[in-house]
């Protein structure tokens, strides 16, 4: 309950400094800021190599054979490499359609410092660090709000981003030095080199085509839209993507992830099966809970914190609110994918999805806000179909 508690907070204070952005800055200010941090997650996507998950399977049993410090300067060292990458990345976007994107350094040492707080934060679940990892995610959320301190005639892009720069920073080294000074358990068996790669490369696919189709995406082409109401309609999936992140499959994903890998690597798949039907109906429960509090809360976020009438903005609401709940449904098959090493089936299933979505906008041209996420929610409504339908002779072969 403290780390749900936690986590929520450090969403909530995300959620606030939004709304604040967003009815306080110029629109086109805004937009950038928004638009700026949406194409960093892209990018932590396009080259995420499955790391964050990755260590936070492995991480227990990694240390058998690693030292402490010997993994921090792995991470260090992959997360330069991920930037090296996003670097190329960006460069060969530009170099096939000059100015598509223009990205300056400040965005750049922001993806960085991104790249290494999320991987310390995804070490601290693997080595049941939990308290630890929802703290790192308080600590940055509220140094977040050093950009109230800033005067509003120094309010520019670049300084937000490097509030944005310096709050990830302090909370990636109060995560090492957590690592490095607590007490942590270390599994008894090392995992072979082969099972960790092809874990690392199915989850980083499978994550990669499955956010593509997502609230950042949408939020990415609806601010690309030229819609007279663009900030407006992305500061409603914003907040959704804000209430994501109280979903109890994120929240909890860190803790049931772990526990739940432990009761796999040890053949206790009894106690396996009992524990994921417990969770599922607790998170389906909670689930259903949070899609109807969506839809009072973007209404009054409209009232209250942007004086903005609400009425023209109901349709992309009552579908935030559902995506909350095919969302929580995606990411917990998703655990068990992780879970029972399985990364295949989501991998298939999110590329069967990437490619109807996408498919769908380039032939229909969908442009209008409200059109985008009903496509995307429709389009996610098929996942678990094709997961299940992938799952079913690995879940019920063997006893497992």
């Amino acid at each position: 309950m403290k780390i749900y508690i936690l986590k929520s907070l450090a969403a909530l204070l995300n959620f606030l400094l939004i709304s604040f952005v967003v009815r306080e800055l110029p629109n086109d200010l805004a937009g950038d800021y928004i638009l700026i941090l949406g194409y960093i997650v892209l990018g932590a996507l396009i080259v995420g190599l499955g790391i964050d998950t990755g260590v936070e399977r492995y991480a227990r049993r990694l240390l058998v054979a690693w030292s402490r410090l010997q993994l921090m300067l792995a991470i260090l060292a992959i997360s330069v490499v991920r930037t090296g990458l996003l670097f190329a990345f960006v460069a060969l976007a530009n170099f096939v359609h000059p100015g598509l994107l223009n990205v300056e350094g400040y965005a750049f040492a922001l993806a960085f410092f991104t790249f290494w707080f999320t991987t310390l934060s995804s070490v601290l679940n693997g080595v049941l660090l939990y308290m630890a990892s929802a703290i790192s995610n308080l600590i940055r959320a509220a140094l977040r709000f050093l950009i109230f301190v800033l005067p509003m005639s120094a309010l520019s892009l670049d300084a937000m981003l490097t509030v944005e720069l310096f709050s990830a920073g302090c909370a990636a080294l109060y995560s090492v030095v957590v690592f490095m000074q607590r007490p942590i358990e270390i599994s008894s068996t090392v995992p072979a080199s082969r099972t960790v790669f092809r874990f690392l490369g199915w989850n980083y696919l499978s994550r990669l085509f499955l956010n593509l189709v997502s609230l950042n995406t949408v939020k990415i082409l609806v601010l690309r839209s030229n819609h007279p109401n663009a900030v407006l309609f992305a500061y409603a999936i914003q907040l959704t993507e804000s209430a994501e992140k109280f979903l109890p499959s994120v929240v909890l994903a860190g803790q049931y992830r772990p526990a739940l890998s432990k009761a796999f690597d040890e053949g206790a798949f009894d106690h396996l099966r009992r524990r994921l039907r417990n969770l599922g109906l607790k998170s389906l429960a909670s689930s259903s809970l949070m899609s109807l509090l969506q839809l009072a809360a973007l209404p009054l976020a409209f009232i209250l914190l942007q004086d903005e009438n609400p009425a023209g903005f109901w349709p992309l609401i009552a579908l935030c609110a559902a995506w909350l709940f095919v969302a929580n449904f995606k990411f917990s098959l998703n655990i068990v994918s992780n879970v029972i090493e399985a990364n295949h089936i989501q991998l298939f299933a999110s590329f069967a999805i990437a490619v109807i979505f996408f498919g769908g906008v380039w032939a229909n041209t969908i442009t209008k806000p409200f059109s985008l996420m009903l496509w995307m929610l429709l389009c996610n409504l098929c996942y678990p179909f094709i997961w299940a339908a992938m799952a079913r002779n690995i879940l019920f072969s063997n006893g497992k």
